[in-house]
């Protein structure tokens, strides 16, 4: 598991209504202790995350914000449904217009999309991003 993927990870439980203590967090994560601190050093330095110690319940959470600031998310690029179909069809429309065009760079990019459209989609449900261009 990556670093990336296990700040997910810590993340997610960290959000639960009973915050994880460091023992849970070192065994759903498998990872040492010393990992476990970097990666919390690491959240807390590098992504601003206001993570604490809740002495009373035991385990790790956020500290919840000052009155009129938002909670704490984690960085990132987050699309909606309607967006990653938006861009679906824009890329589309990119290899109609220029075939090739940034094609090598944006494949890495429009797997994740077609990968995340399609965990959006209900049973048996298919995304078709089929865009027909005709000159005047």
């Amino acid at each position: 598991m990556s670093q990336m993927e296990r700040v997910f990870s810590i993340d997610r439980l960290l959000r639960r209504r009973t915050p994880p203590a460091k023992e849970e967090l070192l065994r759903r994560l498998e990872v040492s202790p010393a990992t476990l601190k970097r990666d919390l050093e690491f959240m807390r330095d590098r992504l601003h995350a206001p993570i604490v110690w809740d002495r009373e319940r035991r385990g790790y959470r956020y500290a919840k914000p000052d009155e009129g600031q938002p909670e704490f998310e984690l960085p990132g690029l987050w699309f909606s449904p309607e967006e990653i179909h938006a861009l679906l069809l824009m890329r589309g429309i990119v290899r109609q217009l220029q075939p090739g065009f940034l094609a090598d760079s944006l494949k890495p990019f429009e797997r994740r999309l077609e990968e995340l459209a399609a965990e959006g989609c209900s049973d048996g449900e298919r995304i078709v991003c089929e865009l027909r261009l005709r000159g005047p």
